[in-house]
């Protein structure tokens, strides 16, 4: 068994950065959206946790992947299992409350503290998924395997249900630790069927997978109507997280006035941060202007040694930012 792409979602990442660069005015929509994202990063962890008890070998477990569908759109799975012989797209809900299935009106119900709230079917979600990667496959010659679904709750107290006509729903539903032996099942159901793969290119189909992973940032200032303006500048102490730590520039090192914490390399976060936030892409006065340094060179040097690139244009030149940002190696 082989667990690929497990880490906390961009989104997350970008959520937690927005939190530490707005000294106020968090609002009730953001808290909202970081406590959902949170829950769904814990209910992924929590399958995770289920899926290492799994010993098989031959299942190979990709997570959050997004691919470009050949409408040009992008379609994202939370986890995709792959076999030989098959696919399994896994979508994961980390719900609370009483949940119910309505086939008929393509419909999720949630009930929580006595309100029902709609919800999309999750069932539909990942149909549309398996036609897209069966449409991502046949473009790029790859066998189409048969590809199964199922909608996980992580949540063990959750409880689901079903009217009649949407009963057929329920047996794509697990609990996440039912999810090692629906996976087991679906193993021996298709035993007798065709290998499409052998170790070798099953391995270059993975391969494959990642390298068309394609992250996304979402624009976050503008979905909170916020703009550059409104983010704390500098670079942030890596022990107690207070603002505009001081550049020593004999030693080389960033110097936190709170807590007396000392770093060589606390810019590198700030840069995390300007990637999520901002924009990808940074030139050397931007640098200078989101770090609160004054020196072309400093900035110039910062950034020679990230394992970045740079592009010229207009005679700017233009880094773009990863994340995570890495150290050239030496």
């Amino acid at each position: 068994m082989t667990i690929m792409n497990r880490s906390m979602p961009i989104r997350l990442h970008q959520l937690k950065a927005l939190k530490n660069r707005l000294p106020s005015g968090w609002s009730s929509k953001m808290k909202e959206d970081l406590t959902l994202y949170e829950a769904g990063y814990r209910g992924e962890r929590n399958l995770e946790y289920h899926l290492n008890f799994l010993e098989d070998r031959d299942f190979v477990f990709v997570h959050d992947l997004r691919l470009r569908a050949s409408n040009g759109h992008y379609f994202q799975v939370d986890t995709l299992v792959v076999t030989s012989r098959f696919f399994v797209i896994v979508e994961v809900k980390n719900l609370v409350g009483r949940i119910e299935f309505h086939d008929e009106l393509k419909q999720m119900v949630r009930r929580s503290n006595g309100e029902d709230i709609l919800m999309p079917n999750p069932l539909h979600q990942v149909r549309r998924q398996q036609a897209q990667l069966s449409d991502w496959l046949l473009e790029r010659d790859l066998p189409l395997m048969p590809c199964e679904q199922l909608i996980v709750f992580a949540n063990p107290s959750t409880i689901i249900h079903s009217t009649e006509a949407g009963k057929k729903s329920l047996s794509k539903v697990v609990y996440a630790e039912g999810v090692v032996p629906r996976l087991e099942k679906l193993k021996s159901h298709f035993s007798k069927g065709r290998s499409y793969f052998d170790k070798s290119s099953l391995a270059k189909l993975v391969d494959t997978l990642k390298a068309n992973h394609a992250p996304s940032l979402f624009p976050i200032l503008s979905t909170y109507q916020l703009n550059y303006s409104n983010l704390q500048k500098g670079v942030f102490c890596p022990d107690c997280r207070a603002p505009r730590m001081n550049r020593q520039g004999r030693s080389g090192s960033w110097h936190c006035k709170s807590c007396g914490c000392k770093s060589k390399d606390a810019h590198i976060r700030a840069l995390e941060d300007y990637y999520l936030l901002v924009k990808p892409t940074i030139t050397n006065a931007e640098v200078r202007e989101f770090l609160g340094v004054e020196s072309k060179d400093v900035a110039k040097r910062f950034l020679s040694k990230l394992d970045i690139k740079s592009t010229h244009k207009n005679r700017y030149c233009y880094y773009h930012l990863t994340f995570p940002l890495r150290l050239k190696k030496i």
